[in-house]
């Protein structure tokens, strides 16, 4: 076990630089030991539309748990993910988190405790796997605001996001149109957050061309509607039905058949949560993608390295970093993917970047950070 002291950084900023005006706040969650040489950061970044919680209720969150945890002895059983760092938490009378603070303390948490073992293989050893790459895969993002992809050359993969009120042909003729205007796009994920009836569905996939389906990785929850359709080659994703379990349960027998992939948003579920739910559909055989929601570069970095492990051969949703322009970490998550470019087929980043990225948050990310012991 280490001793810790805590301390919490508000008014995290970033601009998004898709919109003007539009700014992403939140706030850094830093834990470090008594001897200076331990230390773990998160980020609590509430997302409009996705958390009930503001900045202002996470911050008072991150205050109240930076008190029950300064001075006190973190126990190294805590890394196995298996309900003890929520056993800890609540003996050490945190109390409920939100969500986004949730996600800030437990990964703070995670690294202070992983030291120099490092947190890929901490998160290996939880989720019973032998090996993981070194870099994590990203899928880029086409947002629900835009109907193209806006000048960037998007190889790999991508996220579609269907447009505010457009039919499913018309959704299907702008994935033609992605897949024949981007030769070095390989596979397409479509999201729309259930928004079509198994009817317009069909009708989706009946306008979808021949080189489309062949890019078509697979469907989010496309529909409000049970998936009784014929599947032929299609392969869909759990994505809201996730989040929807009871917390006691980790799975739903139903998407043995339903689905061939499980997407995760730690920042929802929660990081041990979503590890015990990756854990259940690494062992059925789905793949495991990991989403972000708008973090900075200190969430994306924990996120990417969860998602390495748990989805070795699968591009993550990580695509979020393109949407901004200034960033908790220097070097950026953007100049960190910038500078792990191999030449691969996709869009990929660094786990060692990520690693060096949160050992050293610059004090000016930090912001102005609270006294501690």
């Amino acid at each position: 076990t280490s001793s810790l002291t805590s301390s919490l950084t508000s008014s995290l900023t970033s601009s998004a630089s898709k919109t003007s005006s539009s700014r992403l706040k939140g706030a850094l969650f830093v834990l470090d030991s008594l001897d200076g040489t331990l230390r773990g950061v998160g980020e609590a970044s509430p997302c409009a539309g996705v958390h009930g919680e503001t900045v202002e209720s996470v911050v008072e969150e991150l205050e109240r748990a930076a008190d029950a945890l300064r001075g006190v002895d973190v126990p190294d059983g805590v890394a196995a993910l298996d309900g003890s760092l929520g056993a800890f938490l609540t003996a050490r009378r945190v109390g409920d988190l939100s969500p986004t603070a949730r996600f800030a303390v437990e990964t703070a948490i995670l690294q202070f405790v992983a030291g120099s073992f490092g947190l890929p293989r901490l998160y290996a050893t939880a989720l019973g796997v032998e090996k993981f790459p070194s870099a994590v895969r990203l899928a880029a993002l086409l947002p629900e605001d835009s109907s193209t992809s806006g000048g960037r050359v998007i190889r790999g993969a991508v996220k579609v996001k269907p447009l505010r009120g457009s039919s499913p042909e018309e959704e299907a003729w702008r994935v033609n149109d992605l897949v024949a205007k981007s030769p070095d796009l390989a596979q397409v994920r479509v999201d729309a957050n259930r928004k079509w009836s198994r009817l317009e569905l069909g009708r989706f996939v009946f306008e979808l061309s021949d080189a489309a389906r062949r890019a078509l990785e697979f469907l989010e929850e496309p529909s409000h509607e049970p998936l009784t359709m014929t599947r032929e080659s299609l392969r869909f994703a759990v994505d809201e039905s996730v989040a929807e379990l009871p917390k006691d349960s980790t799975w739903n027998d139903t998407w043995d058949s339903l689905y061939d992939v499980v997407v995760l948003k730690p920042s929802v579920l929660g990081l041990e949560r979503s590890v015990a739910i990756a854990k259940e559909a690494i062992s059925r055989d789905k793949q495991v993608v990991v989403s972000s929601c708008f973090e900075s570069g200190v969430g994306l970095a924990h996120l990417a390295t969860l998602a390495a492990v748990a989805g070795p051969e699968v591009a993550h949703g990580l695509g979020t970093y393109e949407w901004l322009h200034r960033d908790a970490i220097d070097p950026s998550f953007t100049d960190l993917v910038r500078r792990s470019d191999s030449g691969s087929p996709f869009t990929a980043v660094d786990l060692g970047f990520c690693q060096r990225a949160l050992t050293d948050v610059p004090e000016e990310g930090l912001l102005a950070r609270s006294p501690t012991e």
